[in-house]
């Protein structure tokens, strides 16, 4: 009889104990204060639930804009008076670093019973912000996209950086190329910079860089990364197909040039062969592209400006909007072939002695450097 007694005092009080996290707590209102504010200035916000009075374990959770994604937790609720509890957001997350400019989800989490409670609320962070660039950038060698950002008026030494979405090696900083720092308008708040895309040759000659999606990513003075991203895309030149890549220019044959690109450019080919002598790629023709579309072509004989057949060898295909001083990034490659008409000795039974020789002789297009033969046993 004592023993059921003790368990029905037990049960009583861990039935007391327990009352403070029942689960029929009532949430009625969630109050962000002040619902705009911006953390990259070092603004907070104070959160005020109204809910059952003497509940212990609550907090806020701070969810993604549909609530999908937990973005910070911990911001335990203090009850300051009964059924009124509050805690202040930094804009901060669970890695202790400041939010994208978003509008957020507030919600009350009961740690006891390990459950949402209550009706939605959100609170809005301002700081960092892109307006959104509407069509892609379609660099020529002389036009720029502009890059605004919108921040906390009176920063200095803010600058972007651009790197390539899946892409990697296509980052702006880390090749070498010169700072794009913002600069702010006359309108507060609103900064500024414009980008021509084009590198400097820090890995290959000068070019426009690849087509393709591109972050754009915001850096203080100090370097610090803030929190918000922009992204804008290329479409410039695609792709080069040569075809076929080896032809017999001294036989007559050709080779066709065809450019996938952005629509209504005025492109053209730039032939070159590389100059040992001078450690640099020389141009030996210039054709212009053709196309009413997205596809641009041109023929090519194998001659050189005057109408002169080339030597034989490998020559690169490059890509140029026509009065830019630089090329677009992708390129092709085609070798100009020919045909050896014949190969004869004298004397054509050669004995040797030591001190004579025999002499070959081959007939093949003029002006060639650079041939040679390998004899090898029958």
């Amino acid at each position: 009889m004592r023993s059921a007694k003790w368990v029905s005092v037990l049960t009583l009080f861990a039935f007391i104990i327990a009352g403070t996290a029942w689960p029929n707590t009532e949430v009625t209102s969630i109050i962000a204060s002040p619902k705009f504010f911006n953390s990259l200035n070092g603004e907070i916000t104070s959160i005020t639930v109204t809910a059952t009075a003497g509940v212990d374990n609550l907090e806020i959770r701070v969810l993604s804009p549909d609530g999908s994604t937990l973005i910070k937790n911990g911001l335990a609720l203090s009850e300051i008076s009964p059924g009124q509890y509050t805690i202040q957001w930094d804009g901060k997350d669970n890695n202790g670093l400041l939010v994208a400019s978003n509008t957020y989800v507030l919600r009350v989490y009961n740690l006891a019973t390990t459950t949402y409670i209550g009706a939605w609320s959100n609170v809005t962070v301002q700081g960092i912000f892109f307006p959104p660039i509407s069509r892609p950038f379609t660099p020529t060698g002389n036009n720029t996209a502009l890059i605004t950002v919108q921040a906390p008026s009176g920063q200095s030494g803010m600058y972007v950086n651009i790197v390539h979405n899946n892409w990697r090696g296509y980052d702006w900083r880390s090749r070498g190329n010169p700072p794009l720092y913002l600069i702010e308008t006359t309108t507060p708040g609103i900064y500024t910079v414009e980008w021509t895309a084009i590198e400097r040759g820090y890995y290959y000659t000068d070019h426009i860089w690849p087509d393709g999606t591109y972050n754009i990513i915001v850096y203080d003075s100090v370097n610090n990364q803030m929190p918000t991203t922009g992204q804008i895309t290329i479409s410039g030149v695609a792709s080069v197909n040569v075809a076929p890549d080896r032809f017999n220019a001294f036989g007559g044959e050709t080779t066709a040039i065809t450019v996938s690109g952005a629509a209504d450019l005025n492109l053209q080919a730039k032939i070159t062969k590389w100059n040992s002598s001078t450690g640099r790629e020389e141009t030996v023709r210039v054709l212009p592209l053709s196309g009413t579309d997205t596809t641009y072509t041109a023929m090519w004989d194998g001659t050189d400006e005057s109408g002169n057949l080339l030597p034989l060898g490998s020559y690169t295909i490059e890509v140029w909007h026509t009065g830019s001083l630089t090329r677009y990034y992708p390129t092709g490659y085609v070798t100009i072939t020919g045909a050896i008409s014949s190969v004869s000795t004298a004397p054509s039974l050669f004995t040797p002695t030591g001190n004579n020789t025999a002499l070959i002789t081959v007939q093949a297009p003029s002006g060639q450097s650079g041939m040679y033969v390998n004899i090898v046993h029958n």
